[in-house]
């Protein structure tokens, strides 16, 4: 069996707030901690007014990150693409006060965007979509039979996209390959939907690690590009909006 090495804190969250406005900071702080009451939660949150490379590691302990886009030293955008090189995993919300800034987030995985002020509605479904998903990849795991008596167990999110060569199917994490001598339909059923998506006859992409879309290519995490099958091309932008947006 794999080891699944994902560690999860079910007693208090800890967020990572970066905002420069005292104003705005106090505001989000007092939105969250509204909604941690709600649901009956414990939160510590780390607030700092501007972003430095020393703040790296300690972003990066945290279960959530919010970070405003335009901060000092480092902006928020620079800053999540620091983090994204020591943890891959750790959602990244941004705040910001000029929408189409927030594109610039599928470079680093964004989980969401807040267009500012934020209000309590935009706080609340950001932090329900994250707690959700916490909760389903603590629970949920991706069994594959390798022999009639091993199996191989994943977590969601560590699985970036699965591929159909010949009579294999390769599974790829971040930094492995692993081929199963298995239909890829077979894999595919297992993996959960709306999270992979089938985007060519033999693709199924994470869109947690989509990076970019360009014509009928759809970029992945390492520079890694997909072809987008153009039938689907309607509904992986609806996908991938409704999952960014929460909606």
């Amino acid at each position: 069996m794999r080891k699944c090495d994902i560690g999860y804190n079910a007693v208090k969250l800890n967020i990572f707030l970066a905002e420069d406005s005292l104003t705005d900071s106090s505001t989000i702080s007092n939105q969250l901690n509204h909604w941690a009451k709600q649901k009956n939660l414990h939160i510590n949150i780390d607030c700092v007014n501007e972003l430095s490379y020393k703040e790296v590691s300690i972003a990066c302990v945290h279960n959530i990150l919010f970070l405003d886009i335009e901060v000092p030293v480092i902006n928020g955008l620079d800053f999540a693409k620091l983090v994204r090189d020591h943890n891959q995993h750790i959602p990244i919300v941004f705040f910001t006060s000029h929408k189409e800034l927030a594109i610039y987030g599928y470079d680093v995985q964004a989980m969401s965007y807040i267009i500012k002020p934020s209000m309590q509605s935009d706080i609340d479904k950001c932090m329900d979509r994250f707690y959700q998903k916490r909760l389903q990849n603590k629970s949920t795991k991706i069994i594959i039979p390798t022999t009639t008596t091993e199996i191989d167990c994943y977590y969601p999110n560590q699985i970036v996209y699965i591929e159909a060569v010949k009579h294999y199917t390769n599974l790829y994490t971040l930094d492995d390959c692993i081929p199963y001598r298995l239909p890829f339909k077979k894999i595919n059923n297992l993996l959960p939907k709306p999270t992979f998506f089938n985007c060519y006859r033999s693709f199924t992409i994470n869109l947690n690690y989509v990076c970019g879309v360009n014509n009928n290519e759809i970029i992945l995490i390492h520079d890694k590009k997909v072809l987008l099958s153009k039938n689907y091309v309607y509904e992986f932008k609806r996908c991938l909006l409704n999952l960014h947006k929460g909606d």
